[in-house]
């Protein structure tokens, strides 16, 4: 009688433990359709937590922040919250913040010059390294400045240009917009190679020059040169265009 009732008792605990773990599965998981609320103070820390994390891993997602950052009904707590989050700027994180947390572009770009056989600097620029960490790059932009001739700026859109350079000073900017609209710039200074000229730099006519075969006299109109001697894009024909070092 005495064991009949111990195992009635084992029984009746294992039934209750049984419906207190019942009550405490379906109290805790979520309901399907229902979104865990988040809050400014719980969107706030898993922004810091986030920072932590990508100190060790700049890949990391954050995933926490998908439901502190989203009330019932599964919309962001303000317009940004949700990368503000991911970005780890939990001082973007308030009650009435209007901050979007948009990352700036990054551009970069590398280059390869090269003299070609008439001694001219031609260059190809590649600036497919250039990259958006919140989204993609949208448009490359390109502007040569000539800081050393009068030539007008050379511009060019895309990822890959090749030019050629004028001897002296030469600042390639790229520009480059993400698809959130927002723009980053690098420039780099590169100087050219004024070409193969001869060393005449004691004529100061066009006569005295032809008298000597290895010197050549610049009369050009603004395309190239001729292995001239003297040598500018602004010269005229029987001219003494500026000397070049």
């Amino acid at each position: 009688m005495k064991a009949q009732s111990s195992l009635e008792y084992l029984v009746i605990v294992a039934v209750v433990l049984g419906i207190v773990a019942a009550v405490s599965y379906f109290m805790l998981s979520p309901v399907p359709g229902f979104q865990k609320s988040g809050s400014i103070s719980i969107c706030r820390q898993a922004a810091i937590e986030c920072y932590a994390k990508k100190q060790v891993n700049p890949e990391d997602p954050c995933k926490n922040c998908d439901s502190a950052c989203l009330d019932s009904s599964g919309n962001e707590l303000f317009e940004g919250a949700l990368r503000c989050c991911k970005a780890g700027r939990s001082s973007a994180i308030y009650e009435g913040s209007q901050e979007n947390c948009m990352e700036s572009p990054i551009a970069d770009f590398t280059y390869d010059c090269q003299e070609n056989s008439e001694g001219i600097t031609e260059c190809d620029f590649d600036a497919t390294s250039s990259y958006d960490t919140d989204g993609y790059i949208q448009t490359y932009s390109w502007q040569v400045d000539f800081l050393d001739s009068d030539r007008n700026s050379y511009r060019a859109t895309g990822p890959y240009i090749s030019l050629a350079l004028e001897g002296g000073r030469n600042r390639v900017t790229l520009t480059v917009t993400d698809n959130d609209g927002l723009s980053a710039s690098k420039s780099e200074e590169i100087t050219g190679s004024y070409g193969k000229l001869s060393q005449c730099s004691l004529y100061l006519t066009r006569e005295e020059c032809q008298s000597d075969p290895d010197c050549k006299w610049c009369d050009f109109t603004g395309t190239q040169f001729d292995y001239c001697t003297y040598s500018s894009y602004s010269c005229e024909y029987g001219s003494r265009p500026p000397l070049l070092p």
